[in-house]
């Protein structure tokens, strides 16, 4: 009786075991390549959507803000028709023409002796400013001359909106290459003034690089508030134009308080800043993988006008055909532009910039 042979029960050998391992680890380094390059990239186009983000993010705020510096809440820019929110000083009593004296008003809460407000409005529209605020008297009173008659009917009152623009919403004496300090209706609420500082604070030891943000309520003076906007800079700066700044010289009477100690008789010279720009590169603290470089993007803004100075045209438009300057002098645009501006709100110079 012969043996049978059975086919296929020999099995592999060490050798094709091996060959097929090889090939197997070949396959597999090649296929783990190929995601590890995919989530390189993946993590790379993340970090740089979130650096592009962030960036975009504080740029937009920054921008908006110095947009705003300079304005006047609530002011109305020669519209008589409704204030830009917030509410509005009342007069709770009649004025006579020509009026030189104290009135009742609803509240005093923001006054401040110096500030314009624009009484009433159409054909009425009025200019005055405060020489006199009393917060103790029942009900308080601010003093005033009034050129026009105003006539109380009912309450609330005859409106008295805080009028114009502040002369320097960017404040030269405070700002540098380094730093940028604002002050004005900055949230574009109508209803508070805030300063705000940008700084860009540069390493120290551990501490990485930083643009902070601090912003002091000049209505309370509650403590500043500081947050950090961009955590790791290589570059940040500011510029001023077209020059640093630009000097305007308005003619004032002497009756007028609002002018700067040192002005010429009969002047008021006020340093204003028209523009403002800044460029901001920002770093990733942890390198790319597979490199030694960390992403940076870099972004800038130029030519930003401060409200104070768009504004200023507003005025200038509004008075040629309401005729609110004071003096009724047309000749040029200062003698529209004086009466409209504001002096510094009183808790500003407690400002620690």
């Amino acid at each position: 009786m012969s043996k049978s042979k059975h086919i296929g029960s020999r099995g592999f050998t060490i050798v094709e075991l091996l060959i097929a391992m090889a090939i197997f680890l070949i396959l597999s380094g090649a296929v783990m390549g190929g995601l590890s390059g995919l989530q390189k990239n993946y993590r790379n186009a993340e970090m740089r959507t979130t650096m592009q983000q962030r960036l975009r993010a504080t740029l937009a705020l920054m921008s908006q803000e110095i947009g705003q510096a300079g304005l006047q809440a609530s002011t109305v820019e020669g519209d008589s028709a409704a204030s830009t929110g917030g509410a509005p000083l009342y007069i709770t009593q009649s004025v006579a023409a020509g009026y030189s004296g104290t009135v009742n008003v609803n509240q005093v809460t923001g006054v401040y002796v110096g500030q314009w407000l624009q009484v009433d409005g159409g054909t009425l529209q009025d200019p005055i400013q405060i020489t006199a605020v009393n917060a103790a008297s029942t009900p308080p009173t601010i003093r005033a001359t009034f050129g026009k008659q105003h006539t109380y009917t009912a309450l609330p009152g005859i409106p008295a909106y805080p009028l114009g623009v502040f002369p320097h919403g960017v404040l030269g004496d405070k700002s540098s290459a380094t730093n940028l300090a604002i002050f004005g209706d900055i949230n574009g609420s109508g209803n508070g003034l805030f300063a705000v500082e940008y700084k860009c604070v540069p390493a120290s030891g551990s501490t990485p690089s930083s643009l902070t943000r601090t912003e002091w309520n000049l209505t309370s003076m509650t403590t500043p508030t500081t947050y950090s906007l961009i955590d790791n800079w290589t570059a940040c700066s500011f510029t001023y134009g077209p020059t640093t700044p630009d000097t305007v010289t308005l003619p004032v009477p002497a009756t007028y308080t609002f002018c700067p100690a040192g002005s010429p008789t009969g002047n008021c010279t006020y340093s204003m800043i028209t523009q403002v720009g800044f460029t901001i590169t920002t770093q990733e603290t942890d390198t790319t993988s597979g490199t030694n470089q960390s992403i940076s993007i870099t972004k800038s803004y130029s030519n930003i006008q401060p409200r104070n100075i768009i504004a200023a045209d507003n005025i200038y438009n509004a008075a040629k055909t309401t005729s609110l300057n004071a003096t009724g002098s047309s000749a040029s645009y200062a003698n529209y532009l004086y009466d409209e501006l504001q002096v510094d709100p009183t808790n500003l110079s407690s400002v620690i910039w």
